[in-house]
C-alpha cells in the first residue's frame, strides 16, 4: 500500500499550473493589445535580455521572447505554488489571495525586474494600461495558482 505524502505529485501540479499560467498570460497580452502584433510582444520580452537589438531581430527573437516569458512564469509559479499554504493561512480567503498574487507579480515585474534587471526601455505608465495589466495577471496567475494549489494541498 502506498502512503501519499504532501510532496507526491507536486512537480506535476506545479508544471501544469506553470503551463496554464504562462499560456493565459501570453494570450492575455495578445488579446488585450490587438493593435500590437504577437511577434512584437515577444520581441519586447526578449529586449529585456538583448536590449534594442531584439526589436529588429527576426524569428529568433520571437522564440527568445517566448522562452523568457515561460521562464519567468515558471519562477513565479514555483515560488507562489510552494508558498500557498503559508499565504492562505495569512489571508484566509482564496479570492483575496488570487488578487494579491496577481498584484504582487505586477509590482515585482514593473518596479523591480523591468527597471533594474532588464534592458527594456521603460515607458510612462497610464492608468488604463496599469489596470488592464493588473487584471490580466490576477486572472492568468492569481486564480489558477490559488485554485490549483488549493486542490493539491487540500485546504
Amino acid at each position: 500500500m502506498t502512503v501519499k505524502t504532501k510532496n507526491q505529485g507536486i512537480v506535476k501540479y506545479t508544471l501544469l499550473t506553470w503551463l496554464l499560467c504562462g499560456t493565459l498570460d501570453a494570450l492575455s497580452a495578445i488579446v488585450l493589445n490587438p493593435q500590437v502584433p504577437a511577434a512584437a510582444i515577444f520581441k519586447y520580452i526578449a529586449s529585456g535580455f538583448f536590449g534594442k537589438a531584439a526589436t529588429t531581430g527576426g524569428v529568433d527573437m520571437v522564440l527568445y521572447g517566448v522562452l523568457f516569458h515561460y521562464f519567468i512564469a515558471l519562477i513565479f509559479t514555483v515560488i507562489l505554488f510552494r508558498l500557498y499554504p503559508f499565504l492562505i493561512n495569512i489571508f484566509r480567503n482564496k479570492i483575496l489571495l488570487a488578487f494579491i498574487l496577481g498584484l504582487l507579480i505586477f509590482f515585482i515585474m514593473n518596479f523591480l525586474v523591468v527597471p533594474y534587471l532588464s534592458h527594456i526601455v521603460q515607458r510612462p505608465m497610464k492608468l488604463a494600461g496599469v489596470l488592464k495589466n493588473m487584471s490580466a495577471l490576477i486572472v492568468a496567475f492569481g486564480f489558477p495558482i490559488v485554485f490549483i494549489a488549493n486542490k493539491y494541498y487540500g485546504d
